[in-house]
């Protein structure tokens, strides 16, 4: 998987990852306007992902701590 570290051949690994996608997605006509387009709906998507993942932790914790709640009450 490619890294976004700018640490010598990493970010050029990542550089030419972004040009094979850029060429794979749009072709020879690749221009600025339509990688910006196309980069914020991944962060758009990413961001969605991140937010539901972050939602479904938090209610996995409480759930996870009402069971212990209920146990700890169980055993007084």
């Amino acid at each position: 998987m490619a890294s976004l570290n700018q640490n010598g051949g990493d970010f050029e690994f990542t550089k030419e990852l972004v040009q094979a996608l850029m060429h794979e997605k749009f072709g020879d006509k690749a221009n600025g306007k339509e990688l910006a387009e196309y980069v914020k709906d991944l962060k758009d998507c990413t961001m969605k992902w991140y937010e539901e993942t972050e939602k479904a932790h938090f209610l996995e914790e409480k759930r996870l701590q009402t069971f212990l709640d209920f146990t700890k009450k169980k055993g007084e």
